[in-house]
Parts: structure tokens; C-alpha cells; sequence
């Protein structure tokens, strides 16, 4: 799969670089000759490799790096989007007999504007993208479980998903993250997954981070589930570079997260206050210990009283039909980030039943959350990063 990534990836790269040619060649006859060529080519190509700088060891500039190459990869995103629909255009109106001769004056200076307007708009979008990424929203949910918890109404949890602590992620955003959850007045915090980015090392001042958690005021306590990207791996485009090797994940992530008062559950079932179990599941795809292999909630749920109230933590939203059939009352997730970056937060509805929101399916209640961090390009365009907030009440 990664290699076919990368052949798509070189075939859109050549495709961007010959529409950048022919848009240069209309300016002026300078960018005709061979030296400007060259040295046009040159830069183009060290942008075009710059994503791979996530493979570099560890080194000073390593984040400045990697957080230059996923910027790149969100200009490129819009360039190429850019330039296919200035394309289909363009072949609509040589359909409609509309368009103007090729190397004519009138086709240089329709193909002059054209580039400005994708280049400019591509710098304006990603700019807009950055700094709309740093701004986290609440988002607040209601869920009615038809179950008797004994000592309680209702609850209030607050769901955090996808931090990725690493070159766009550090302790300012997460004490930002801890100063809003501490304003909710919340019962329950939960955090499922995506504490990093596959990379531990790239995790800036964790024993900070450890402190900042500790700090989060609730009822009941903060608890946890893992991720698919809370493990040591080499990725490329967030495919693994060697997928035949397990891949572990890294204990100082587990020291972090005890000394920041965080329970992380693993398959594992807590009967919280005698009121109603919480259970956190391992990650479908990525365990991140050897030889460990994740259960089904069928397996996990059965040994619990099916009349109490039972809410799940999970990374991924993939199993909600077993889920509501195992009697799972609220299904807590992220993952999907809503697809971060439009068109992604189109075409992720594809592929799952809930890619973000609230989702319905008998008595189950699935909250899928965007996710307060970023992935890749540190970008949200058309979402938002976000704490979502669920409001439970409890039948009498």
C-alpha cells in the first residue's frame, strides 16, 4: 500500500510540476532557459521530499523539518485541487469553442491569472487552515440511557481525542486543553487515543505535559484508551515502513500518563462509583504490546450486569453494530479528526457509519469527536479542533 501511496503521490507531484512550468513560461521567456529550469526543479524537488523528514533521526532541526514538510503537504493538497479544476474548465470551454489558442497572448494571460489566483488562494487557505487549528471549540451533546444508574441522574464527561503530542502539539496547547475542561465541571474525563504521533522522542517537556494532566478536576477521575498512532513505528505518509515488524509502544508514554493521574484501560472494565462501567478497549489495529491481541466487546461485556448503565472508550468507531448489540449504552471515539482538511471531511463519511457527531443504532449512542490535535498538515479546514462534552441523564 505504501508504494502505491508514493507512485500516486510522484504522479501528482510531475503533474503539479508541468502545470507550474507552462504557468511560469507565460510570464516571461526567462523562465525558458535551462538554468532557471534547473534551479525551479531543484527547489520543487527538495518541497517534494520535504514529507519525508518525519524518517530523519533525531535531531535539532528535525521538528522545523517535519513541520515544513506537512505544511507542504497541505499547499500541494490545494495546488493540485487548484489546478484540476482550472483544467476541467479549461476543457469545457475548448468543448464550447470558448477557449483561446494555445501561446496566444490572450492564452498567456488567461493562464497568467489563472496561476496567480491558485497560488495566491492555495497561501491563503493553508494560512487561514494553521491558524484555525489552534483555536478549540466545545462541542455539547445530550444522550438519554434508559437505565437506572443508583446514585446518580446524570453525568457530565468530557471526551478528548487525537492530542499528537509532538511538532505541532506541546504543553501550551495542553494546558490550554486542561483550563477548559476545568470550566466544564465535569464528572468523568476521557481520552481515547492518539497521544503521539509513532515518534516518543518527538514529544516535547512530557514530565511538563505529566503535570498539566494531573491538574484536571473531576468526579470521578480521568481514564484512557490507546491509539493507532501510540506506538514506536516508522511511517511515511501514515503508512508503516515496515509493517512485518510489531510495533510496541514506547513506556514512557505509560510513565506520562500515570504520573498525570491518567487510569488507561486496555481491555479492561471499571464499575465506576457503583453506578455505571466504563470499559476502555485496546486499538483494532495497533495493540502496541507483543503477542497481545485486542477482544471483542462481546467478550469484554459479558460478565457485566446488562441493566447497568455500560459506556465504552475506543480509538476507532469500527464495531457499533456489536457494540449496540452487546448492550453498550455510549460508544466514546475520535480518529477519523472529521477528515481535518476539506475535501477530507467529505470523503471520510465513506467509510465510516459515524465519522463524527452523534450516530444512532437501537439503544447504543455513538459520539465520535474530531479531535483536539492535528495529523500530518497542522491544518483544519472545514472542521474544528475540539473538546466535545456529553451530558448523560439517566432513567429514574
Amino acid at each position: 500500500m505504501l508504494y502505491l501511496v508514493l507512485i500516486i503521490y510522484l504522479i501528482f507531484v510531475l503533474f503539479v510540476q508541468r502545470a507550474m512550468k507552462t504557468w511560469m513560461n507565460c510570464f516571461h521567456p526567462t523562465f525558458k532557459s535551462q538554468r532557471i529550469r534547473l534551479i525551479y526543479t531543484l527547489f520543487y524537488a527538495l518541497f517534494a521530499l520535504s514529507p519525508a523528514a518525519v524518517l530523519l533521526p533525531t535531531i535539532p532541526i528535525k521538528s522545523s523539518l517535519v513541520r515544513f514538510g506537512d505544511f507542504w503537504l497541505g499547499f500541494f493538497l490545494y495546488i493540485l485541487l487548484g489546478i484540476v479544476i482550472v483544467d476541467i474548465v479549461g476543457k469545457v470551454l475548448r468543448k464550447l469553442k470558448k477557449m483561446p489558442h494555445i501561446w496566444t497572448d490572450e492564452y498567456k494571460k488567461l493562464c497568467r491569472i489563472s496561476g496567480t489566483v491558485i497560488v495566491l488562494a492555495s497561501v491563503c487557505i493553508c494560512a487561514y487552515g494553521t491558524v484555525h487549528a489552534e483555536h478549540v471549540k466545545s462541542k455539547e451533546y445530550h444522550v438519554k440511557i434508559n437505565k437506572r444508574a443508583e446514585n446518580l441522574s446524570g453525568l457530565r464527561i468530557g471526551l478528548i481525542s487525537d492530542i499528537h503530542l509532538g511538532c505541532h502539539t506541546g504543553p501550551k496547547q495542553i494546558s490550554e486543553m486542561v483550563a477548559k475542561l476545568n470550566r466544564e465541571d465535569l464528572d468523568l474525563v476521557c481520552l481515547t487515543g492518539d497521544f503521539y504521533s509513532n515518534d516518543f522522542d518527538s514529544v516535547d517537556h512530557p514530565k511538563k505535559v505529566s503535570q498539566l494532566l494531573a491538574k484536571i478536576k473531576t468526579t470521578y477521575g480521568t481514564y484512557a484508551c490507546y491509539g493507532n498512532h501510540d506506538v514506536d513505528q516508522r511511517v511515511l505518509g501514515g503508512f508503516p515502513i515496515n509493517k512485518k515488524k510489531k510495533a510496541l509502544r514506547d513506556p514512557r508514554l505509560d510513565k506520562m500518563l500515570k504520573d498525570g493521574k491518567v487510569k488507561v484501560l486496555m481491555d479492561e472494565t471499571i464499575y465506576v462509583n457503583h453506578d455505571f462501567y466504563l470499559i476502555g478497549r485496546l486499538d483494532a489495529s495497533e495493540t502496541g504490546v507483543s503477542n497481545l491481541k485486542s477482544n471483542t466487546i462481546t467478550e469484554i461485556s459479558k460478565t457485566l450486569d446488562p441493566t447497568k448503565p455500560i459506556l465504552v472508550m475506543e480509538h476507532q468507531p469500527k464495531d457499533l453494530s456489536e457494540e449496540s448489540n452487546a448492550g453498550v449504552d455510549l460508544s466514546l471515539a475520535g480518529h477519523t479528526h472529521k477528515g481535518q482538511i476539506f475535501p477530507g471531511n467529505l470523503i471520510v463519511k465513506l467509510f465510516w457509519k459515524n465519522s463524527y457527531g452523534k450516530y444512532q443504532k437501537n439503544n447504543l449512542t455513538s459520539i465520535v469527536t474530531s479531535g483536539i490535535g492535528t495529523w500530518g498538515p497542522n491544518m483544519r479546514i472545514g472542521t474544528d479542533s475540539e473538546i466535545a462534552i456529553i451530558n448523560i441523564s439517566f432513567s429514574n
